[in-house]
Parts: C-alpha cells; structure tokens; sequence
C-alpha cells in the first residue's frame, strides 16, 4: 500500500512533555532555537568569526589594498573579477545557508506525522517523551525532542539536523566547502605568482595600515588554515552526497557497526538530489538558500495504541 504523502487521522497519545527548543514566527516564517548551556554558543560563534576572518582578509588585505594602489587591476587580470565575484556570491550563501540551518524547525515529531506502524521493527517507545516514534526518528538530548529522519545535533548551528533542514545543512556544507577552496585556491595564487614583490608590497604600506603591515603574517597562516579547512569540508561534503544518495543519516552510522558494509543501493545522484530539494532544477539547488520551501514528510504516521507494552 502507497501512503507516501497522504494525510491519515492520528490518534496516538498526546505529547507533554516540554522541549528545550523554543519557537518565533516573523513575517509568516517559523523560527526554532535550542535553549542550551552558554558555553555551547562558542561553537556557533567560531564559526561566525571564521567566516569574518576569510571575508576580511580577501577583501580588505588581498584585493582592496592592491586595486587602490594600482598593483592589481581588472584590464590586466581579467579572471580576477570572477573569482571576487565567485568568492563573493559563495561568501554570501554560506552565511544565508548559516542562518537558515541554525533557526529552521529539524522536524520535531508532533501529532500527525508518520506511517502506519503496524510492525514492531516501524516504532519504539520514547520514556523521555512518552510516547510511540517511528522509526529513524530519535530522541535528542540537547532539543529534548524526538526527531524525524534524525542525523545528529550539531553544535556549530546549534540545531539538530533531521527531516526538514538536512537539505540546508547540505548546502551549508557544499557552499563552506567552496568558499574555503577558493580561499585556499586565492593565497596559493598569490603566493605563487607575487611572492617577488611581496616584501616589497608590505613594507611599502607598512606605515599606512596596521592591519596591512601584517599581511604576510596573515598569508603564511592562511594557507595551512584554508587547506585543512578544506580537507575537512570537502570529506564531509562526500559523506553527505553518500547519505543523500542512499538515503541514511549519519546516527545510522554511528550506531550500526555494520553499516558501511550494508548500505542500501545507490540512488542515481540527479534524483537523489531531487528528491532532497524538492525540484529537479539544478539552478534553484545552488539557489536553496534563498528559497522558501519546506520538504513534505515522505509518510504519515498513524499509531492508535496507548500504552508503552503494546509494543
């Protein structure tokens, strides 16, 4: 039987118990934020510093000082104008992409969503919560809430990640990713083809601007940063291509030992996708950020039980 999309009556137990997450609405658009210790907020913070840190430093120290003083210029580097407008564009989405995955709703399950849990492998009980879950949908210790399609709590957005934001939490990743290579992609340029006249560049400036004067101590710590940085996005962002394709989530690794020896099969990567965005226009996935759309919960979940042994 195909319930895919389609709207059953619910009747399972009510849900009392209160949840550390906490609800805005502005201008018709629903806001969700996790109430946590503040030492947590460091993490979301760093991330925020390190995108002002990549954004000043292409802008105010590698590109800004040299178009003012004439040592860079469009008629002569052609190229450079789409790279700034690449590095800018990336910049831009990245931060959308920030915000968007930390304050959207992961998919709290509430009454109404799921699929017929007839069979005993489709549900669990929840003793923090009380009440009857389907499956891959997991209680969260951070939100204190069950969550659909759970992928894990992440910190540095201070959200979880489940149903309904795992597509922006992909593209936070693809966009982090980009923006980190063409960084990296940017000083190894530098480096390379103006390592003659850097000195020179420095010193002469070097009465002018402090934060100028120490733009080579900027570069040499860059280029191992951004490299790293990019190692690291860029092996997440294959990992997530992965969950996407075979349609898992990273809890589901974390707790099956024998998961990388039993994923299901490989979706083709264009449906996959799709079906991740909600559209099969390629253009609107490198615009997701500045959507708004909201994915439909792949089944309904009914269950008419109303004690925890009936499981």
């Amino acid at each position: 039987m195909n319930i895919t999309n389609t709207v059953i009556s619910f009747h399972e137990q009510k849900h009392y118990r209160k949840s550390n997450r906490k609800r805005l609405s502005c201008l018709g658009i629903a806001f969700e934020f996790v109430i946590a210790a503040p030492h947590t907020y460091c993490f979301s913070l760093s991330v925020v510093l390190w995108w002002l840190y990549n954004n000043f430093l292409f802008y105010f120290v590698l590109i800004i000082p040299r178009l003012q003083s004439g040592a860079l210029s469009f008629h002569d580097y052609p190229w450079m104008a789409v790279l700034i407008a690449a590095f800018s564009f990336a910049s831009l989405m990245c931060f959308i992409s920030l915000v968007r995955a930390a304050f959207t709703p992961p998919g709290v399950l509430e009454d109404g969503y799921g699929e017929i849990l007839t069979e005993k492998k489709d549900r669990s009980w929840c003793d923090k919560c009380n009440r009857v879950r389907p499956r891959r949908t997991h209680h969260c210790s951070a939100c204190d809430a069950c969550i659909r399609q759970f992928d894990h709590h992440c910190w540095w957005i201070n959200n979880c990640v489940g149903e309904d934001n795992k597509w922006l939490f992909v593209l936070l990743i693809f966009y982090t990713t980009l923006l980190t290579l063409l960084m990296f992609l940017v000083v190894c340029c530098y480096c390379l083809s103006g390592w003659h006249n850097l000195w020179e560049h420095t010193e002469e400036r070097m009465s002018n601007s402090f934060f100028i004067r120490h733009e080579l101590f900027f570069l040499m710590a860059q280029l191992p940063l951004t490299g790293y940085a990019s190692v690291l996005s860029l092996n997440q962002f294959l990992q997530r291509i992965v969950f996407v394709r075979t349609d898992t989530t990273s809890f589901q690794k974390v707790v099956d030992p024998l998961f990388s020896s039993s994923l299901p099969p490989f979706q083709n990567t264009r449906y996959a996708l799709s079906k991740l965005f909600g559209t099969d226009n390629a253009l609107l996935w490198v615009l997701g950020p500045l959507r708004r759309y909201k994915p439909q919960p792949q089944v309904i979940y009914i269950y008419q039980g109303k004690e925890p042994n009936v499981l």
